[in-house]
C-alpha cells in the first residue's frame, strides 16, 4: 500500500469514529433534553457545536473517499462548490491535510481561480513578525 494511501485509511477511520461519536451525541442530547422537558434553548449552543462539527467531519469523510478513489502524489489545490453553491479552495499537502483555504467562496469558479493564482504569485512576499 501506497505511504499515502495509507495516511487516507488512517484519516478515514479517525473521521468516521468522530463521526459516530457526534451523531451518538447530537441524538442523546436531543432525547435527554425532550424526555426530562428541557428548555432547548439551554442546550443550544452545545448542540449547535456538535452539529457544526458533524458536518465539517461528514465534509471530510467525502473529500477523503473522493481522493481515495484518485491518486494524489503531492501537495494540490483542490476547487470546489460549497453548500451554499459558492466556489472555494483548499490547499492540501500530500498528506491530504488542508494547509490553506480561500477564506471566503466565490460566485464564479473564474474567481475562484484568480485567488488561487495570487496566492501561488505570492511565493516571494516576506514574512514579517506582528508586533
Amino acid at each position: 500500500m501506497r505511504p499515502q494511501r495509507e495516511v487516507l485509511e488512517k484519516l478515514k477511520a479517525d473521521y468516521e469514529e468522530k463521526t459516530r461519536g457526534l451523531r451518538a451525541y447530537v441524538g442523546e442530547l436531543t432525547d435527554m433534553a425532550s424526555k426530562h422537558g428541557t428548555d432547548s434553548a439551554l442546550l443550544e449552543e452545545d448542540l449547535t457545536k456538535a452539529k457544526d462539527d458533524l458536518q465539517y467531519y461528514e465534509f471530510e469523510l467525502e473529500e477523503i473517499n473522493g481522493q481515495m478513489g484518485k491518486e494524489h502524489d503531492g501537495t494540490a489545490y483542490w476547487v470546489f462548490k460549497d453548500a451554499a453553491g459558492e466556489w472555494r479552495w483548499h490547499l492540501r499537502a500530500s498528506n491530504n491535510r488542508i494547509i490553506a483555504d480561500s477564506g471566503e467562496g466565490y460566485h464564479h469558479r473564474q474567481d475562484c481561480l484568480h485567488a488561487v493564482e495570487l496566492v501561488k504569485a505570492s511565493k516571494d512576499v516576506p514574512v514579517k513578525d506582528k508586533e
